[in-house]
């Protein structure tokens, strides 16, 4: 029998530093969520070229992915690796196109939450984490430009499609608790 039918799909979306991975590492915490993000898979690709950890080249490896293997090549790594999971919260962490979250639709159940927050406490927040290489060296022009490029430059577009919108503007207190209002009453 399969555990699919017990499980909530979570797609997580939002322009750079609105709150996703916050979101995430939150709902992990809380309700034991399996965590899966496509950077991540991006990431293990730079790693095993030994090439630097950075959007840039985050974005470059997800573009290539794509455009050699199909728009849902990432997408079906992400499924395959939630089908395999003993958890019955999953979470996709960093959408970024439509396509994307219309194939994740398919999984039962799936809901998609689109997280956003002001340019400006994004750009903020980027000066503060200092995750990847030359992030906190960033003018604001630059931070804003970088969402343009074509890895990124439609995942604003995707809170039209969002089954939930939820600003995250506010305390990191105030945050979980609309995460947590939305899990244990609105799905």
């Amino acid at each position: 029998m399969s555990n699919q039918k017990h499980k909530l799909y979570l797609g997580i979306a939002g322009q750079l530093l609105s709150g996703k991975s916050s979101a995430s590492n939150f709902l992990v915490q809380r309700f034991k969520a399996e965590h899966l993000r496509f950077s991540k898979l991006l990431d293990e690709m730079l790693d095993i070229l030994d090439l630097e950890k950075n959007r840039f080249n985050e974005q470059q490896m997800g573009v290539l992915v794509k455009e050699l293997f199909g728009e849902e090549s990432l997408s079906n790594a992400l499924k395959a690796r939630a089908e395999l999971s003993e958890k019955n919260v999953i979470l996709f962490d960093g959408l970024r196109k439509k396509q994307e979250v219309d194939f994740l639709r398919q999984l039962p159940g799936f809901k998609f939450i689109y997280i956003k927050a002001s340019p400006e406490i994004r750009y903020q927040r980027m000066r503060n984490r200092k995750e990847k290489v030359g992030e906190s060296e960033q003018t604001y022009e630059e931070f804003l430009k970088s969402e343009a490029h074509e890895a990124d430059k439609q995942i604003a577009q995707l809170e039209q499609l969002a089954d939930f919108v939820i600003s995250n503007e506010s305390t990191p207190e105030q945050f979980e608790a609309l995460l947590t209002r939305l899990l244990t009453t609105d799905l």
